[in-house]
């Protein structure tokens, strides 16, 4: 053995099987980095030296290394004069000795008598834990305080090897059907392993018997929290806004005393004085729809000629918007109808007539788009205020195009109309704002935080207990305002969505499916059932979520499928808003029951665990839609059938600066 120039450390634990003799195993480390006054290092986990040393009395009676063995790489055994040891540990080069934590304290009494005889400095004598399943496999892990992990056999370990054990046990469960997992799934183990420090306790989320709803702190991915506020954004009444005193009146029936945040900012960004167009963003139930109420309502008061056209995706949507303005504003004389149309395919309602002397129409983006390019647009009038909710549906490549052309369309016809683009879920705000030519009116603050969980299920029957579990739970629990913790499933299809209300109704639970089969009668009655807290919960589609507006506390994901096709990021992200509302819960909580390699098509890409990460993680895709010429070109010929006597060239070219989806050349499709 040569001497070193590098600096290095000793470290020692005694031996096992040599329970009579002072054995100890050695090694000496290379120091990377060393800092003597704050004692921070960094060491080559290689030891440049294995082997060991056995201690003993000398002829003075002296503790002192009698014997000094080296482990070559072969495993072969070579002896080596025991001054040596003496030698290096007392050289200047050897900056501390360590004992390994994993040994007795008691064990190294003799060898601090040893090292106070030689005059070793007591200050550079620590202990340090190594992970135990890599000492076994000749590797030196040293762990601090927040990185040691017991194992079941209380032993300390690394979180690479606490891993291993935990993805064996989940793919001898079952729950891992591959030998590699996506990386953040295998990030979310470990998270769970480092936040318990303790192998056992994360096995027990594989036990058949798992209870979610007592281990609640197991299943936690993360907390979307609420931020503080700026104050001036909470103190703000109503009755100090510049609108008619009747829709004061009205807002305060409502018991709408305060502005919220972002009702509050809009206003500050001149929603009622200079009547900007604005994109407004903030989460479901954060307030962004009496946004459009406060400026579409205060012109029509102002004006019956200035009505407002509340525009939305889906039926539900509409039916729901309908009757709560009809409530909430029936003091005000206000003629309020609906309009709806699923799609330009199917058969439209009859042209109402009395859409002219409406002063509030409610509609799907279809039902209005189809009279416009039927080219009748002088039966629905004029319009001071537009709002376009759910604007996230740009994103989409069925609809998106069709929105996109929907709303160039509508500039156009209504040039001094105020803009309003509302949604809880967007990609890229800003650059769509300029876009869309309008103010970025954004909060991101949630009503109420949310839990979310993770849940890992062996199928669907697992599933199904672990949903009743969670909804008998939250209807039991009373929020701090007096509410019972309600819940709303998400399931991926309406015959799923009534299979699993029928599981559910057998083990006692009041619940019901609530989808698009169902008629107006049948869903009011069970929107009444649950605003009433007649029942625990429903079980919805995903596909109707956009039209999901019930107060619960709770969302469960049975699936991250609507249909055949995977979640995307913002349609979780709208599904997710609905845990949790302001004034009737304090928190809210989402879970995702997740079924390991489970697909609901073989074309989908991915697996359900995959995506939940994803999901959890990830970032909404930006609104920009793939280019597709026919697509352009059919909301093209739409913008020119509106014109029943044709239309000027540069009328069109004005459509086509509206147009968010606009790389194209308009001049090789007018030629």
């Amino acid at each position: 053995m040569s001497k070193y120039s590098r600096i290095f450390f000793i470290v020692l634990d005694r031996r096992i099987e040599s329970k009579k003799d002072l054995v100890f195993n050695v090694n000496f480390f290379y120091l990377k980095k060393y800092k003597s006054k704050t004692f921070n290092f960094s060491y080559v986990n290689e030891p440049f030296f294995r082997g060991t040393v056995l201690f003993g009395l000398d002829f003075k009676n002296r503790i002192r290394p009698l014997n000094f063995n080296k482990i070559e790489k072969d495993g072969k055994i070579t002896q080596i004069n025991p001054h040596i040891f003496k030698t290096f540990l007392l050289s200047e080069k050897n900056k501390f000795i360590a004992f390994s934590s994993q040994s007795p304290f008691e064990n190294f009494t003799p060898i601090n008598e040893m090292l106070k005889n030689f005059n070793f400095d007591k200050s550079r004598i620590i202990n340090l834990t190594f992970c135990k399943t890599c000492l076994d496999n000749n590797k030196f892990t040293i762990l601090n305080e927040n990185f040691q992990i017991k194992s079941i056999r209380n032993q300390i370990l690394c979180s690479e090897c606490a891993y291993n054990i935990i993805f064996k046990e989940a793919k001898h469960r079952g729950l891992i059907t591959h030998d590699k997992i996506n990386t953040k799934l295998k990030n979310f183990f470990t998270h769970m392993i480092l936040k318990f420090q303790d192998v056992r306790k994360v096995l027990t989320a594989f036990q058949a018997d798992f209870n979610p709803v007592t281990n609640r702190e197991i299943t936690l991915y993360d907390i979307e929290k609420k931020n503080p506020v700026n104050k001036k954004y909470l103190t703000q009444k109503i009755e100090d806004l510049m609108i008619p005193q009747v829709l004061k009146t009205a807002l305060k029936k409502s018991k709408i005393d305060f502005l919220l945040p972002i009702q509050a900012i809009s206003v500050e960004n001149g929603l009622l004085l200079e009547k900007t167009n604005q994109l407004i963003i903030a989460p479901t139930s954060g307030g962004k729809t009496l946004v459009a109420e406060l400026a579409g309502i205060s012109k029509v008061l102002k004006d019956r000629n200035n009505k407002m056209l509340y525009l939305v995706p889906i039926i539900a949507l509409a039916n729901l918007r309908t009757s709560e303005f009809k409530e909430k504003y029936k003091l005000l004389n206000l003629k309020i109808l609906r309009k709806i149309g699923e799609s330009l395919f199917e058969k439209q309602e009859k042209i109402d007539r009395n859409l002219i002397n409406a002063d509030i129409i409610v509609a799907t983006y279809e039902a209005i788009d189809y009279i416009l390019r039927s080219g009748n647009n002088s039966i629905i009038g004029n319009f001071g205020t537009i709002i376009i909710d759910e604007v996230q549906t740009l994103i989409d490549s069925e609809r998106g195009y069709l929105l996109d052309g929907f709303i160039a369309r509508l500039k156009v016809l209504f040039k001094d109309a105020q803009f309003l683009y509302l949604s809880a879920t967007l990609g890229e705000p800003k650059l769509l704002a300029e876009k869309l030519g309008c103010k970025l009116v954004m909060y991101n603050n949630r009503p109420v935080p949310i839990e979310r969980h993770l849940l890992l299920c062996l199928n669907e029957s697992q599933k199904i207990k672990q949903i009743s579990k969670l909804v008998k739970a939250a209807f039991f629990r009373k929020s701090i305002y007096g509410f019972k913790g309600q819940s709303i499933v998400f399931t991926n299809t309406r015959r799923k969505c009534e299979q699993i209300t029928s599981n559910l109704l057998e083990r006692g639970i009041k619940i019901s499916s609530y989808h698009s089969g169902l008629t107006n009668e049948e869903r009011k009655i069970i929107e009444e059932d649950f605003r009433h807290q007649r029942i625990s919960g429903v079980v919805a589609t995903a596909a109707l979520a956009a039209g999901v507006d019930l107060p619960a506390i709770q969302v469960i994901f049975e699936s991250l499928a609507m249909g055949i096709k995977w979640l995307t990021v913002a349609e979780f992200e709208q599904m997710l808003g609905r845990a949790g509302r302001l004034k009737k819960h304090d928190i809210g909580y989402a879970y995702l029951l997740i079924e390991p390699g489970k697909v609901y098509s073989p074309k989908m890409k991915g697996t359900e665990e995959e995506l939940a990460i994803k999901l959890l993680n990830g970032k909404i895709k930006d609104f920009e839609l793939v280019p597709d010429n026919n697509k352009f070109l059919t909301e093209l010929l739409a913008f020119i059938s509106m014109f029943n006597l044709g239309v000027k060239k540069e009328v069109i070219y004005l459509y086509f600066e509206y147009l968010i989806n606009d790389y194209y050349s308009l001049e090789a499709f007018l030629t």
